[in-house]
């Protein structure tokens, strides 16, 4: 069985460094503290740790308040 699913869009990596709310995360990207939409508002707790490496999408939305979402996150390699 293939453990891989096709994302569409720009995507690229970040550095999960804290979680102000519910459905807001900061990521570091090349050197920059980002705001991205977190569209899970789940608890995550074992998930999102300070650090931990995450995959973006790129939104090209002129309405938003964040240019990123948060779309995955690697965990135990």
């Amino acid at each position: 069985m293939d453990n891989f699913i096709e994302i569409q869009g720009n995507t690229c990596k970040g550095i999960f460094k804290k979680r102000p709310n519910r459905f807001l995360a900061l990521v570091e990207i090349k050197g920059k503290m980002v705001p991205c939409f977190l569209p899970n508002p789940g608890r995550m707790n074992e998930l999102l740790k300070m650090d931990s490496e995450v995959v973006l999408r790129k939104i090209e939305k002129e309405e938003r308040k964040t240019r990123f979402d948060v779309i995955g996150v690697f965990f135990n390699g």
